[in-house]
């Protein structure tokens, strides 16, 4: 079960040291990354309202290369059977 937002790996994300993270913000959000992305119910290699055009882009780091195809197959998943998200696919 995927456990940390996509954002986290996205290179138009604004990192902050974590006391000063109240709001998360990037890019594409700067009042804020809606609750849809951040908790990765949608994917944001996608348009999504309100980005401007500016979508997921990974960080380059060693991790998350693969997130975006995670959380389409979880949407795809929640299409097929109409459970939750969040529910573990074991």
């Amino acid at each position: 079960m995927l456990k940390t937002s996509q954002c986290s790996f996205c290179k138009h994300l604004h990192r902050k040291p974590r006391e000063q993270m109240t709001l998360w913000t990037c890019d594409a959000f700067q009042r804020g990354i809606p609750g849809e992305l951040f908790l990765n119910k949608v994917p944001h290699d996608i348009p999504f309202e309100g980005d401007n055009g500016i979508l997921f882009e990974h960080d380059g780091g060693p991790f998350g290369r693969d997130i975006q195809a995670m959380i389409h197959e979880r949407v795809k998943w929640k299409a097929q059977d109409g459970r939750e998200w969040w529910e573990d696919l074991s």
